[in-house]
Order: C-alpha cells, then structure tokens, then sequence
C-alpha cells in the first residue's frame, strides 16, 4: 500500500481547496441548494468516500497533520461562538423563538436518552470491538454540539479506552448535519425570509411522528403571528392542524372543511369522514 503523508501546511493547503470544490458543487447543483447543505460537508463526505475505498482496497493511505491546526481552530470558535448572540433578536423572535427552544431542549433530552441506550452492553453485541463509551458519543454530544464538541470531548472517551471515539463522534456529528439540512432546510429556508405565504409540500413525509408534530406545532405558532402557510399532504394528522383543508381529485376542487372553533380531534375526524366517503365513492362537492 503506498502511504503519503501531508504536514501542517499542506494540509491546511488541501483543506482549503477542498473547501472552494465544495462551494462549487454546491452552486451548480441545485438540491445542496434547497436543503442547505453546506460545501464543506459535500466535498468532505466525497473526498472521506473516496480515500476510504481506496485505503479499503490495499492501494493508498493518506495521513493529514491537523492536531496544531484543529487545537487554534477549536481554540478560536470556542471563544467567539457566543459573540453574535443578541438578546435584541431573541426578543424579536417572541414565540416561535420560544417554541423552537423548548423543542431544542426536547431534542437534547432525547438524544441523550439515545446515547445512554446505546451505551449498554448490548452495544457490543452489534460490533465487538465496540465500547459503551461510544453509545455516548452518539446522543447530544455529536447530534447537537457537532463537529466541534465531539472533537473537544471524544479524545476524553479514547483515554478510557474507547477506540476511536472521535472518529465515530465526528461521523455521527456530520451526518447528523446532512440529516438536519434535509429535513429542516426547507423549513428554515422558507421561515428565515418572513414571507407572507409560505409553500409546503409534504412536509411531515420524511419525518418520524415526533418530529412531525414538532413541526406542526411550529408551524401553528407562524401561522398565529400572521403569516399564511399553504400546504398539500396525504396526512390526516397534518391536515387537521389546518383552518381550512380543501379537498382535491382530478384536478377539481370537490369538497372543502373550515375548522372554525372545533378542537383538532373533531377537524380529524371531520377529514377522516370525508376520505371515507370518498373512498366509497361519494360525490360530495364544495
């Protein structure tokens, strides 16, 4: 196997041209676009692909000097992470800014109960040479601090024995970015503009029912503060969040409900009557 080392500068060098690759592809594919997936991220996971096949096949090793540089740009955003908070913008956010705090709390919680799960011994069951540390660095600690603090904290899990906690922290770290970027770009997105209607489509399709009613909620709250959101599902549940679901078939509209002062359980089962008689082939119009 040939094996090709890079040392400070070069590798910096490489991570920098990585890095513009990267911007571009983004720039010229439209669906990194969409789901604001970062360049970094696509780049790096191709370029991760590649020499790990490559070192896979006995052919090519490749080694990267980066613990100077990963300590000072560690070091850096540590320090200025917290310096664009604004108390002001907070304020401004009001209550969707609540809720999407409460839902972060939530989502830390869960992680963490995932990660101690993890962290039993029928991890090892899965892979032997796995350790019950590494079920820990699986919850909030990658999902939630990301690339950053699972660098800071995984080494901690490696000294007790963990091999290659961090390895595993980071990967978990950044496909948990990928994930978060499809699911909630679109949503980010179409909420960081402030527009007076906002398009969904499908919104809860790719998501668990947790998540789902997460985003529900969420979107109650927008639609309290004043904006329009119009959405095409195939969910019942979703729909019964709606004020007003129209009913579509070939095109036409043939039926339509407004919620008025009913709760969501009456909306549901309202929707639920209506996709019946549809299905038996009813011919009720708007």
């Amino acid at each position: 196997m040939l094996e090709v080392s890079f040392d400070v500068m070069q590798s910096a060098a490489l991570a920098a041209l990585v890095a513009m690759v990267g911007r571009g592809i983004v720039k010229r594919v439209k669906f990194f676009q969409t789901y604001c997936i970062p360049g970094v991220i696509v780049a790096g996971l191709i370029v991760s692909f590649i020499l790990g096949i490559l070192r896979s096949a006995g052919v090519l090793s490749v080694h990267f000097e980066v613990t100077v540089l990963k300590e000072w740009f560690m070091d850096i955003f540590f320090t200025g992470v917290g310096l664009t908070a604004s108390w002001a913008l907070i304020k401004k956010g009001g209550k969707v800014c609540i809720g999407i705090t409460i839902t972060t709390i939530g989502l830390i919680l869960g992680q963490d109960i995932l990660g101690v799960v993890l962290a039993t011994d029928d991890l090892k069951k899965v892979h032997a040479r796995l350790q019950t540390l590494h079920g820990l660095g699986l919850g909030s600690l990658s999902l939630m601090g990301g690339v950053g603090t699972s660098s800071a904290i995984a080494p901690s899990y490696e000294a007790l024995g963990a091999e290659n906690a961090v390895v595993l922290a980071v990967m978990c770290a950044t496909f948990g970015m990928v994930f978060a970027s499809l699911c909630g770009g679109p949503v980010a997105r179409a909420l960081i503009t402030d527009p007076q209607i906002i398009l969904a489509d499908e919104p809860t399709g790719a998501l668990d029912s947790r998540a789902s009613d997460h985003l529900l909620d969420l979107f109650g709250q927008v639609n309290a503060a004043g904006q329009t959101i119009l959405m095409v599902t195939h969910s019942v549940k979703a729909a019964s969040h709606a004020r007003r679901v129209l009913f579509l078939r070939d095109g036409e509209v043939y039926h339509q409900l407004y919620r008025g002062e009913e709760s969501q359980e009456a909306m549901f089962a309202r929707i639920s009557d209506t996709l019946t008689v549809l299905a038996q082939g009813g011919e009720v119009h708007a």
